[in-house]
């Protein structure tokens, strides 16, 4: 990291040991005019990010899960389907 917290990359700065990246984004009108009313329009964008992330991780564990079930309850109906045989 070199002097005054910027590190050898020009869009790269570190801010109490968190690394932060600036990027350029373009958004639609209407979220635009919502987002100038914001004052820390970045830390606005990174908690709304984050907390899209959680959802999106969230209902892949919940998919998964369903799967799960409905796997386990083939396997018993498989079982028991075994089982009519004898």
């Amino acid at each position: 990291m070199e002097a005054g917290g910027l590190d050898a990359h020009w869009n790269t700065h570190y801010t109490n040991g968190v690394k932060y990246q600036r990027m350029n984004i373009t958004l639609p009108q209407p979220v635009v005019k919502k987002l100038a009313k914001i004052s820390n329009k970045s830390e606005f964008i990174a908690i709304a990010l984050t907390e899209r992330f959680k959802a999106l991780e969230k209902d892949v564990f919940r998919r998964r899960l369903i799967e799960g079930y409905k796997e386990a309850a083939r396997d018993r109906d498989d079982e028991k389907d075994a089982g009519a045989d004898w």
